[in-house]
């Protein structure tokens, strides 16, 4: 029996804009076993947060297809993508502007539990969002307290018990942890490993920050303007990166060593390419050291240069 839990099948999203169509998500597949973490990394603008978004249905897709329990839920009606998200929920990046400021702790972790009409009874709701707070480290002392009176890290908290009530089987996570102080990240990033092992959980870690990924995915995908450039083993992806992109962005790692300080680190230069309508070519190619005319007029797939180690460029 396969232990494929979500596929993605050449998922597309284009925006349109006066000037064309935007290729935020632009052919991109990915098979996501059940148990496992994908990291998803790039810098800003790469359309990360788009392929979340477009994953869990937030977003309708342009193309392609999101495969989960047999079928395509790009196709889903909003009662069907209800249905879904009981079992797929997302974790938004600002923890403060996802939640109600107006409802109590309480009533945020509780509202999921009301609206899926998981538990009808209010007193054995009330049982859940408590056994929710102590299992993602919330004291009870919080539990008629509001947003504003929590710092990021609680804030987070809340974020991650209101998604487990429902007890899904994959979450897609935003860049949960970018926006908290770095002994917080380590305390959250801890977090979320224990419930993955406890709960059998699948995570999508969707984030810009790949020293963050390193420790908590089994696999990742890097991705620029669009398109995955690089796929595979998180250890291999570390110990041996092979496209232009990914090493540009490992070295870009600080690392707490005077022998590190007196590295000379080589930004990445060159114009971005245009998402707007983007000819056949090598996205890469003009901020690329290696490229060449053979990188320019056709788009560059995927090729298996290991064992599950995928890399699109033609030099390699």
């Amino acid at each position: 029996m396969s232990n494929i839990i979500i596929e993605l099948k050449e998922l597309k999203k284009y925006f349109k804009t006066k000037h064309g169509n935007l290729h935020a998500v632009d052919g991109i597949n990915i098979k996501l076993e059940k148990g496992k973490t994908l990291g998803i990394v790039g810098e800003s603008g790469c359309g990360k947060t788009t392929l979340g978004r477009t994953v869990i249905g937030l977003t309708s897709a342009t193309d392609g297809e999101v495969i989960y329990n047999g079928e395509n839920t790009t196709k889903y009606k909003i009662a069907d993508k209800r249905k879904m998200w009981k079992n797929i929920q997302l974790i938004f990046q600002d923890p403060y502007s996802s939640i109600n400021p107006r409802h109590t702790i309480s009533r945020i972790i509780e509202e999921p539990l009301i609206n899926s009409g998981l538990i009808k009874n209010k007193k054995k709701r009330k049982v859940k969002v408590l056994e929710l707070m102590e299992t993602v480290g919330l004291s009870n002392q919080f539990y008629d307290s509001y947003p504003h009176e929590l710092d990021g890290g609680r804030r987070q908290r809340v974020g991650i018990a209101r998604a487990l009530a429902t007890e899904p089987e994959i979450i897609i996570f935003d860049e949960p942890v970018s926006a908290l102080d770095v002994s917080v990240q380590a305390q959250i990033l801890n977090l979320l490993m224990k419930l993955k092992e406890e709960k059998q959980l699948t995570y999508m870690f969707i984030t810009h920050d790949l020293s963050v990924v390193r420790h908590i995915s089994d696999e990742i995908m890097v991705m620029y303007l669009g398109q995955c450039v690089e796929r595979g083993p998180a250890k291999k992806m570390f110990d041996a990166p092979k496209h232009p992109y990914t090493k540009a962005l490992l070295s870009a790692i600080p690392l707490p060593s005077i022998e590190a300080r007196a590295q000379e680190f080589e930004p990445i230069k060159g114009e971005i390419t245009s998402p707007i309508n983007p000819k056949p070519s090598c996205r890469f190619a003009p901020r690329c050291s290696i490229a060449s005319e053979a990188c320019i007029g056709k788009n560059i797939p995927l090729k298996e240069v290991d064992d599950e180690h995928f890399v699109a460029c033609i030099s390699i």
